[in-house]
């Protein structure tokens, strides 16, 4: 079945590409790669895991090797450097845990380059961007009409089709509020909300544009689309996440709003912070858990209640000696050598928390250069969202406040390569939104101009009480 897959998406992007160009290849083919490939359908070669996206990935790449055109004028900045130094790390942090292999640099490349080129190569001008929605909001809805179709139907059709199940899923932790929790073709509830926050403001973007006539009428109703496949993917954490990214969007589209916000952000920090223990509680009530289903664990000699709300929070206590034993470049992506005592092993054996697992796998420096990524990023992001009257500052406004609200939920979830491939594409597209002007045309033109006027004036000699100036010309522009 991946063969079959593969092929059809090779013949695919070639095809668009040979007709279209590499780059028009690269904004038809990608988003769907993104959204609708089973992410579960994979082929593993050695230690090189292989998906559907890294076929599409790999296929980009290559036409624009096969089907050359005019190459995109990229500047290296931060987040590029950024990047690098994360692949470096980890393939020192391999080299240091004894586990590099001759794929190990192909795998860490796989996972965090190839998105990221992605993304990076994925705008030349504003004109992308209109095309990558019109395309991108029908597919949007089909996406929402699956989600719908298996929360409340409990079928879901693609993972029926190909004959995948999911064990778990199909029974209890797979529903709540009477609802399916929906993942369509993603592998858990969780790792499709964290996508579905990451296509927000694309959402958002197209219903600014169907407001303001740049876009069909339909599109004003896509935020409200992408609320309900969050509702119905029945996960807290993305709800909250998708939540923060409209309250980013917000602020950075109303600057008269800026500073009650930001006085309200602090006074709404510390009451969650004073009432910690009420905001747990509540949690796991949203959840659906009771009192029934908690019971106490002994963590090095002290009883802790158990839940799984809590279970992300005690995560440290029971990693506490590994933590310390990880170093600057922890115990490689196996994580060899992490030690757990038997009586927590198989409840703790998930490690819900990127920053812990990272810190395990990658040590201090593995974890530095995460963050540093993600604060590039967002700081990129919100620069350019700051400049309300460029062109892609709507966008990024969403992209800042999506960014951010994933990179804080990753403490109760571990970074998937289901949405962390969306996640470092948008790292890619933030590094490269930069759009040249558009008004390029209306600069020639306020050039041209005052050369027909002078024309004009000259054919009706006057009499001049000083001798006219010359014109100047708008050379900064030109």
């Amino acid at each position: 079945m991946f063969q079959i897959f593969s092929l059809m998406i090779v013949i695919g992007i070639l095809s668009l590409a040979s007709r279209f160009g590499a780059q028009k290849a690269l904004l038809y083919a990608w988003p769907p790669a993104m959204l609708l490939l089973p992410v579960w359908m994979i082929m593993e070669v050695g230690s090189l895991t292989l998906d559907l996206r890294t076929v599409a990935e790999v296929t980009i790449l290559v036409s624009f090797l096969l089907f050359p055109e005019e190459a995109p004028r990229l500047k290296v900045n931060f987040c590029d450097l950024a990047v690098l130094f994360l692949l470096g790390v980890q393939v020192v942090s391999q080299f240091h845990a004894g586990s590099i292999g001759p794929l190990t640099v192909p795998e860490i490349a796989r996972k965090w380059l190839l998105p990221y080129l992605m993304g990076r190569l994925f705008f030349r001008s504003e004109k992308d961007l209109t095309t990558v929605l019109n395309m991108l909001c029908p597919m949007l809805v089909v996406l929402t009409a699956l989600t719908v179709f298996e929360c409340f139907v409990k079928i879901n059709p693609i993972n029926k089709a190909l004959g995948m199940s999911f064990g778990l899923l199909e029974e209890g932790e797979g529903y709540r509020w009477g609802m399916k929790r929906a993942h369509v073709t993603f592998n858990h509830p969780i790792f499709f909300g964290m996508m579905l926050v990451l296509m927000l403001p694309w959402s958002l973007e197209a219903g600014r544009r169907a407001k303001t006539g740049e876009g069909p009428r339909w599109w004003r109703h896509m935020p409200k689309l992408l609320g309900l496949s969050l509702f119905c993917c029945v996960s807290r954490g993305p709800q909250l996440a998708g939540m923060f990214t409209a309250v980013a969007y917000f602020f950075f589209r109303t600057p008269k709003a800026r500073i009650p916000m930001i006085c309200s952000a602090c006074a709404l920090i510390f009451l969650l912070q004073a009432n910690k223990d009420v905001i747990v509680e509540l949690l796991g009530k949203a959840a659906g858990e009771t009192q029934d289903e908690k019971k106490m664990i002994d963590i090095d000699g002290e009883e802790y209640e158990y839940s799984g709300t809590t279970h992300r929070m005690l995560l440290f206590k029971v990693y506490d000696k590994s933590i310390q034993a990880a170093g600057f470049f922890g115990f490689g992506t196996e994580m060899k050598g992490v030690v757990v005592d038997e009586e927590l092993q198989q409840t703790f054996g998930s490690i819900d928390c990127h920053y812990l697992m990272f810190l395990l796998q990658h040590g201090w420096f593995g974890v530095g250069a995460f963050v540093i990524l993600m604060l590039a990023v967002v700081i990129k992001l919100g620069r350019r969202a700051l400049q309300i009257e460029k062109p892609g500052s709507a966008l990024a406004a969403g992209l800042a406040g999506a960014m951010a609200g994933v990179a804080m939920l990753l403490v109760s979830v571990w970074f998937s390569v289901d949405f962390a491939g969306v996640w470092i594409f948008s790292a890619g597209l933030a590094s490269g939104l930069q759009f040249p002007p558009s008004t390029g045309m209306k600069v020639v033109r306020s050039v041209i101009t005052p050369r027909k006027k002078q024309t004009k004036i000259e054919a009706k000699p006057r009499r001049y009480l000083t001798p006219p100036r010359p014109i100047e010309r708008d050379t900064h522009h030109a």
